[in-house]
């Protein structure tokens, strides 16, 4: 699979998914989902763009099962992450916590994909 479906991938569904939560804590208010989107779509750029780039740089590797546990790498730094609450980022007026569940569930997905990509699993039977 290539990086930059990877990257679009990753950047779609995690915007989705931040759209869908921000919707369910904010009850509807459209106004501020749409603060949400506004404030975490540069890290959720930077998030997806990290994964990316693992993923790539695993892919120069022979062995499957390392491929593998390199792509548990990014969704364990966003668990790691959605642990600690009040994480602030200098000029960033935003929990990264938040960032870290969303991103821990999305780029899990993205990286399970990458996953059945890598070992030619098809799955959607044509």
């Amino acid at each position: 699979m290539k990086t930059i479906y990877v990257f679009i991938l990753g950047t779609i569904l995690t915007l989705i998914g931040l759209f869908i939560k921000a919707n369910q804590i904010e009850n509807g208010d459209t106004n501020s989902v749409g603060m949400y989107v506004v404030v975490f779509l540069i890290p959720i750029i930077i998030v997806a763009g990290a994964n990316a780039y693992i993923l790539n740089s695993s892919e120069k590797l022979k062995s499957t099962i390392l491929k593998r546990f390199i792509s548990l790498i990014p969704i364990l730094l966003l668990l790691l992450i959605s642990q600690f609450k009040g994480i602030g980022v200098y000029l960033f007026d935003a929990d990264l916590s938040f960032l870290g569940k969303i991103g821990f569930v999305i780029i899990g997905i993205t990286n399970l994909v990458w996953n059945a990509a890598i070992s030619n699993i098809q799955i959607i039977k044509k």
